[in-house]
C-alpha cells in the first residue's frame, strides 16, 4: 500500500518501479509530495499521522515498517467493540444495584421462597 501510494504521488504507473530502500529525496519526493503521501496514508489507514511522518522515515521500507507499527499500536489501544466494560460485565443493565430505588414500572424479580420445612412467620 505504501509503495502504491508513493507511486501515485510521484506519477509512476507501476509501484514496482520504486526501490523500497532508496531515499525519498533521491526519487524526487519533495515536501509537498511528502504531505500528499502522508495524507493518502492517513486516509487509507484512518490514522492521525504527524506532518513530518514521511520525512521521519525516509525510505519506503522504513515508512511501511513505521506505518505497520502505528497500525498495531492503534489496534491494541482501541477497545474491542464487543468486549463488555468491567461495570457491565459485573452487573447486567436491568439488574438493580444495591441501595437503588427501582424506577416506576420496573419489573422486580420474585421474592425468594423459603426452603421446604422452614418455619413460616
Amino acid at each position: 500500500m505504501v509503495q502504491q501510494e508513493a507511486a501515485r504521488v510521484l506519477g509512476h504507473s507501476a509501484a514496482a518501479t520504486l526501490d523500497p530502500d532508496v531515499l525519498f529525496t533521491e526519487i524526487g519526493l519533495d515536501s509537498l509530495m511528502a504531505v500528499e503521501l502522508r495524507d493518502r496514508l492517513a486516509k487509507r489507514t484512518a490514522l492521525r499521522l504527524p506532518p513530518s511522518f514521511v520525512f521521519d522515515h525516509p525510505t519506503l521500507r522504513m515508512l511501511a515498517r513505521q506505518l505497520w507499527d502505528e497500525l498495531e499500536k492503534a489496534d491494541t489501544d482501541a477497545p474491542a467493540a464487543s468486549a463488555p466494560t468491567p461495570a457491565s460485565a459485573e452487573t447486567p443493565a436491568s439488574a438493580p444495584t444495591a441501595g437503588a430505588t427501582p424506577s416506576p414500572g420496573a419489573t422486580l424479580p420474585p421474592a425468594p421462597t423459603p426452603p421446604s420445612g422452614a418455619a413460616q412467620e
